[in-house]
C-alpha cells in the first residue's frame, strides 16, 4: 500500500531530481561559476558514501534476508548476491558499453554550454556520459542522447523499485535524494552541450525525473499483487537485490571512481564520503531496531 511516508519520499525524489536538473541553468549566471561548480562536485562525491552504505548494508542485507526467509532453495546459489551482480553488469553494459563512456563529470562544465566557445571551461573535461559522436552527424548525436537518457532512466527506475518494495525505505530514500540532484544536473550539462533549445532540455529533465517515482509505484504494485506469501517475500528480496546492484554501480563507477579522477579536493571528498557512509550505516542500524 502506498502510505503517506512513501508518498512523501517519492514526491521529494521527483522534485530533487527536477531541481538538480536546473542547477546548470543557474550556474551559468553566477559571477564565480567555477567555484560554485567545485563546491557542487565535492557534494556530489560525498554522496558516494550514501549509495555504498545504502546498497551494501541496507538493500543487499534486506534482500538476501527476505530470500532466505522465503524458504526456497537454489542448490546452494546465493541468489541475492547473484541478482545484485547481474544488475550491476546489466547497468554497466548499457551505461559503459552501449553508451560509450566519455570522461569525468563536473559541474564546472556548466559554464561551457549554450555556445560559450571562448569560455576557458570549454577546454576542461567532458561529461561522464559524453559519447564520441561525430560532430557533423546529427543522427549520431541524437543516438548518443537517446542512449544516455535510456541508460540513466534504467537505473533511476531500479532505484525507485528498491524504494517501493523495501519494508524500511528511509535509508534508501536518503541515498537516492542525496545523489539524484547531481545525476540530473550532470545529465543536463551533457544535453545543453548537444541541444541548443533550452525548452527541449527542460522537457527532457521533467520526463527523466519521473522514472524513479514510476519505479517506486511499480514496486508498490508488485508487493500489493503478491500479498503476504513465501513467493511474495522471494520476489521482493530479488527486486531489492537487483536495486542494490544499481546502488553499488552508482557508488563505485559513477561517483567514487570518477569524482577522484581530477585530483581536486580528493581528501575532502573522501572524508565526506566516509562520514556519510558511517551516517547511513547508523540510520540502517536504527531502522533495524
Amino acid at each position: 500500500m502506498l502510505d503517506f511516508e512513501l508518498t512523501v519520499y517519492i514526491l521529494v525524489c521527483y522534485f530533487v531530481c527536477v531541481i538538480g536538473g536546473f542547477i546548470p541553468f543557474f550556474i551559468k549566471f553566477l559571477p564565480n561559476r567555477k567555484l560554485a561548480g567545485e563546491i557542487l562536485d565535492v557534494c556530489s562525491a560525498s554522496a558516494g558514501g550514501l549509495f555504498l552504505s545504502g546498497g551494501l548494508m541496507h538493500m543487499l542485507a534486506e534482500g538476501t534476508d527476505m530470500i532466505d526467509h522465503s524458504g526456497y532453495d537454489f542448490l546452494g546459489l546465493p541468489l541475492g548476491f547473484f541478482c545484485c551482480g547481474c544488475s550491476f553488469l546489466f547497468i554497466f553494459f548499457f551505461d559503459r558499453v552501449v553508451a560509450t563512456h566519455g570522461g569525468h563529470a563536473s559541474f564546472e562544465d556548466a559554464g561551457k554550454v549554450s555556445g560559450e566557445e571562448n569560455d576557458p571551461l570549454m577546454e576542461e573535461g567532458s561529461h561522464r556520459h559524453e559519447h564520441h559522436a561525430d560532430e557533423g552527424a546529427g543522427g549520431k548525436g541524437w543516438c548518443s542522447i537517446i542512449t544516455l537518457i535510456f541508460a540513466l532512466s534504467l537505473h533511476s527506475f531500479f532505484e525507485g523499485l528498491g524504494l517501493g518494495v523495501s519494508t524500511s525505505p528511509t535509508a534508501i530514500f536518503i541515498a537516492v535524494a542525496g545523489h539524484k540532484w547531481a545525476d540530473s544536473g550532470f545529465t543536463v550539462i551533457f544535453l545543453m552541450s548537444k541541444i541548443q533549445s533550452l525548452p527541449i532540455v527542460a522537457v527532457i529533465v521533467l520526463v527523466f525525473s519521473t522514472f524513479t517515482p514510476i519505479g517506486s509505484l511499480c514496486g508498490v504494485l508488485i508487493v500489493e499483487l503478491l500479498g503476504d506469501s513465501p513467493i511474495s517475500e522471494l520476489i521482493q528480496g530479488i527486486l531489492i537485490c537487483l536495486a542494490a546492484g544499481t546502488f553499488l554501480y552508482v557508488a563505485i563507477v559513477e561517483i567514487l571512481t570518477e569524482q577522484f579522477e581530477n585530483g581536486k579536493y580528493k581528501y575532502i571528498k573522501f572524508t565526506l564520503a566516509v562520514i556519510l557512509f558511517l551516517a547511513m550505516s547508523f540510520v540502517t542500524m536504527l531502522e533495524g531496531n
